[in-house]
């Protein structure tokens, strides 16, 4: 920390790949070492373990996390642990594919050489099968090597068929790791471990078997499922997998729903049957750990919480270290003679007192309570209001850069949107396998269906909700992203779409029963912000002068004032029909429009009579198309003589 600022303004650790400020070893000592000494029975016996760690808002779960994972890091054991860190900001519905994204992340990540957990855990396993040492220091000569020196690769081919039989790799993933180690397709590659999409062509040209999945959202979630076990298998086969959940209060929509806890605790039930060598760290917050416990089975109980432990308040001097801590990390303030008159200075010992008397003895009520009494503090702080606006447009920003999950932000956005705006019950959990969300408005129902697959799967899957008609008082919403064309080479895939969407039966009130939403980077920017603050209120992230905004505080905010255009839009869509949405018209999607945005996707930026003529439109039907506020085209010149996408993924 550099500068004249005040070290107390940060009390909140994101996650546990941020590094901490400071570290007080005796804050949360009895569980750190459990953790260690878990760790290294995991690691000597191949054990399963699994822990939960409960903990007032504010008391230091995820700051542990990123402990362990610092100490992970430096362990010199070869090879070192995996650690995998998963924040369950997510649906019931969506919970393995989450899991799934979160894991091929943190594989994907890498270390000071440069190489990645998925590079070395393939190579580790190698060396295990042909009895070589694994050599970690030596891995990037030896990938050096294998890419530049094709007999090489074939010396290891045999072993390599070998290694996939053992674990039980399925062809495609056999497939990707191979054309990873070897440098070739990453991004294709890297796409397809976190999704399990890719386009046909592109699928046929890497050599991956047929579909990944049904495209149904309950064979999405089995694929995912099946691709995390997998993925475990090949970590654990050379190392301990250390896999930790953080925020499971996210998945919660209302006080008394219990659905998103009964799921986690099959899931990591599951995790913990099916995987050796692995440690489960599953945090929680302590007022809601009686109605996660009993809406878990105990089953399910025993295997995700072999043992309990609490993080406890802290300790008259656990707040003196931190404290010194805080201001030991500042050189402007490391020496300042202020704190030779007095140690605990700017609080003092009468502020420690009053700390220690008022209960909340958590290190993050600690640092507000110094942030306030620091000089040149800021005076009274903004309303709760005026805080959750301010991070929800930062929030926003952040993601109009960073999005590229259509499918999550927009179920879990819109759940916690509808539930709090609409105040009517939402099912994460359909019944039926080609809905991922249902909204019980009065007397009617309304799925929501995401539609964002690619090739042979997008029309399996339009297909499928034709052949099924919709029941009495049931609507479908079909949502497809904006940047997503449908290929004109998917002929089947745009015959069933256009069939669904341009039915003419409707509602008594003339809503069209089957319709699309193809939600615009901002919207999907909006939803995640909305997701992201909600989630950080149901795992106590937020706070005010050191205490924690509630949850229902949050939900009240965006009932009442939340203020965003495209959020009041999609909702009046849902609700009333496109007759009386709040926005602007959408564009339609149409063959010509998703073949133009095809061929700027290919080039980026084209002249108007290059799109004509690859599309075969003429240039006026380009010049209007293009002109029409379609927010993906980009357009210079008046008329129009060049056309761009706006917005990549």
């Amino acid at each position: 920390m550099t500068g004249t600022g005040n070290p107390f303004n940060n009390g909140i650790v994101a996650d546990a790949w941020s590094r901490p400020v400071v570290n007080v070893p005796g804050i949360g000592r009895e569980v750190f070492e459990l953790l260690l000494a878990s760790l290294a029975d995991v690691r000597a016996q191949r054990k399963r373990r699994s822990i939960l760690i409960h903990g007032a808002p504010g008391s230091g779960k995820t700051h542990l996390l990123a402990r362990l994972r610092a100490a992970v890091a430096a362990e010199t054991a070869d090879p070192p642990p995996f650690f995998c860190y998963v924040r369950l900001a997510t649906t019931p519905s969506m919970m393995h594919r989450h899991l799934r994204a979160s894991l091929v992340r943190d594989l994907l990540r890498k270390d000071e050489r440069g190489i990645t957990a998925l590079e070395s855990s393939l190579l580790a396993s190698l060396a295990k099968e042909t009895g070589q040492p694994s050599e970690p220091a030596q891995a990037a000569a030896r990938l050096e090597r294998l890419r530049g020196d094709a007999v090489g690769w074939d010396e290891l081919r045999e072993a390599y068929g070998e290694v996939c039989v053992r674990l039980g790799l399925d062809y495609s993933l056999a497939r990707a790791g191979r054309l990873f180690l070897l440098h070739q397709h990453r991004a294709e590659v890297s796409h397809w471990l976190k999704s399990g999409d890719l386009p046909d062509t592109l699928r046929e040209a890497l050599g991956f078997d047929g579909l990944a999945s049904r495209p149904e959202a309950d064979g999405q979630e089995r694929a995912a499922a099946e691709m995390v076990h997998q993925l475990a298998r090949l970590v654990v086969d050379t190392r301990p997998l250390v896999l930790c959940f953080d925020q499971i209060e996210s998945l919660q929509l209302s006080p008394d729903d219990r659905t998103g806890f009964f799921a986690f605790g099959r899931l990591a039930a599951d995790l913990v049957d099916q995987i050796e060598s692995i440690l489960l760290i599953t945090c929680v917050q302590s007022g809601l750990w009686p109605l996660v416990r009993q809406a878990i089975t105990a089953a399910d109980f025993h295997r995700l919480a072999q043992e309990e432990r609490p993080l406890k308040p802290i300790t008259a001097d656990e707040a003196a270290a931190l404290i010194r801590g805080r201001l030991d990390a500042s050189p402007a303030l490391r020496h300042d003679p202020r704190r030779d008159a007095d140690p605990l200075w700017p609080i003092g010992a009468d502020g420690l007192r009053t700390f220690l008397a008022e209960g909340d003895c958590t290190p993050r009520r600690l640092i507000a309570v110094c942030r306030e009494a620091f000089p040149h503090a800021f005076g009274e702080p903004p309303a709760i209001a005026a805080i959750l606006s301010d991070l929800f447009e930062r929030r926003r920003l952040d993601a109009l850069t960073t999005l590229d999950d259509t499918t999550e932000t927009f179920v879990h956005g819109l759940a916690i949107m509808v539930a709090a705006r609409l105040r009517v019950p939402v099912t994460t959990s359909p019944a039926r396998p080609d809905v991922d969300l249902v909204i019980s408005l009065p007397g009617r129902q309304v799925g929501i269906s995401i539609c964002n697959q690619e090739g042979g799967a997008l029309a399996s899957h339009l297909k499928h909700m034709s052949q099924h008609p919709l029941g009495l008082r049931e609507e479908r919403i079909l949502v497809r992203d904006m940047r997503l064309p449908i290929p004109h080479t998917y002929r089947r895939a745009w015959e069933h779409w256009e069939r669904l969407v341009t039915g003419r039966e409707a509602t008594a009130e003339g809503i069209p029963r089957i319709r699309a939403v193809c939600p615009s980077p901002e919207l999907l920017a909006s939803l995640e912000a909305v997701r992201s603050v909600s989630s950080d209120a149901h795992a106590g992230e937020l706070e005010c002068r050191g205490r924690t905004i509630p949850p229902h505080v949050v939900e009240a905010w965006i009932r009442s004032d939340l203020r965003d255009e495209q959020l009041d839009g999609l909702l009046a869509e849902i609700e009333h029909g496109p007759a009386r949405r709040a926005t602007s018209g959408e564009p339609a999607r149409t063959p010509l429009r998703d073949a133009v945005l095809e061929q700027l996707q290919r080039r980026h930026l084209m002249r108007v009579e290059e799109i004509a003529q690859a599309t075969a439109a003429t240039p006026e039907e380009i010049r209007r198309l293009t002109a029409a506020g379609e927010p993906v085209f980009g357009t210079l010149g008046d008329p129009v003589v060049l056309v761009y996408e706006r917005f990549g993924r």
